[in-house]
């Protein structure tokens, strides 16, 4: 059993099911189904898995300036794939700037962000009490 965790995107559905059977830690964002909102942790949740997964984004987007990986692969050279996935990934480390810098307060900011994940919503609550009938 991994300790890692697998932050994936809403494409990874279909797989999600079975990565837990595997031993993987999967994060991804979560689906109404047929709701007209989500819970205010979900959301929260949710807006972790959004923070980490932009940063995924932008590194997607940089090898996606490559020509290769702009358009479909083809199946012929999957072999290769490895290969040509760690050029491009030497180049971008050789000649791009960093996608993401680190600043002094982030792991204080993240620390707050885990703490509040599971804090309820109090001004939906104060708006749901005001909601109900008097007694």
């Amino acid at each position: 059993m991994t300790d890692d965790t697998f932050v994936v995107g809403r494409g990874f559905r279909d797989c999600v099911g079975v990565m837990p059977a595997l031993g993987l830690h999967v994060a991804m964002p979560p689906f109404l189904r047929k709701r007209k909102q989500f819970t205010t942790i979900e959301v929260n949740k949710s807006r972790l898995i959004t923070k980490i997964r932009s940063v995924v984004e932008m590194v997607n987007a940089q090898l996606k300036q490559f020509k290769l990986f702009s358009q479909t692969f083809q199946n012929s050279s999957i072999k290769d794939l490895k290969i040509y996935h760690s050029i491009a990934c030497a180049l971008i480390n050789c000649y791009k700037s960093e996608v993401l810098k680190s600043k002094p307060g982030d792991i204080e900011s993240s620390k707050e962000m885990l703490e509040l994940v599971n804090k309820p919503n109090l001004v939906q609550q104060v708006m749901l009490s005001n909601m109900l009938p008097e007694k």
